[in-house]
């Protein structure tokens, strides 16, 4: 429904092309659903969280636990498989970020400070790799910030290949005769 109500809010810019199919796109198949997806997500996730708290007379972190989990399954009512993965993704970088809380907080691990800043390399590691290799978990135009990041300007590959001809043979003196930069 966001997507959609942003859409209709920047069609009113162009009002003559584009706003009639933006108001259109309100009530698409595609709208419909994920709108459906996260209001069965948020849904069945207070539902479960309120109702284990009262059935159980305990409010730990089980409770939340199990009402994730159930309230993930409701992404199958999103019928985009993209945006499936896509989602999948995020939710799993913030499931990372919950495991580490909780092992932290029950004392297993030790509070690591700036945690989030230190897993966006790693993060986005992985976001990298997905979109290289696994191009199909990436919904059609997200890649446009992808593009910009892996596609260096030839001003920039120059400058790349400067640093590494003066500071990649001290380090890895064989490594630029094997990808055929030197």
């Amino acid at each position: 429904m966001t997507k959609a109500v942003i859409n209709v809010l920047l069609g009113l810019m162009k009002p003559k092309t584009k706003l009639l199919p933006n108001i259109l796109d309100l009530f698409s198949l595609d709208c419909l659903s994920f709108c459906t997806f996260l209001g069965a997500f948020s849904g069945v996730y207070k539902f479960l969280l309120c109702t284990l708290r009262r059935w159980r007379g305990k409010d730990d972190g089980y409770n939340a636990l199990i009402s994730g989990i159930a309230a993930g399954f409701s992404l199958w009512l999103d019928y985009s498989r993209k945006r499936r993965k896509f989602l999948l993704m995020y939710i799993f970088v913030r499931a990372l970020e919950a495991l580490v809380n909780v092992l932290a907080k029950r004392g297993y691990i030790k509070k690591i400070k700036y945690f989030e800043v230190y897993m966006f390399g790693p993060v986005l590691s992985f976001l990298f790799y997905a979109y290289m290799f696994e191009t199909e978990c990436f919904p059609p135009g997200i890649d446009k910030a992808f593009l910009s990041a892996l596609r260096p300007t030839e001003r920039e590959f120059l400058m790349f290949r400067g640093i590494w001809q003066k500071q990649g043979k001290y380090l890895f003196p064989s490594l630029p005769q094997k990808l055929n930069i030197a």
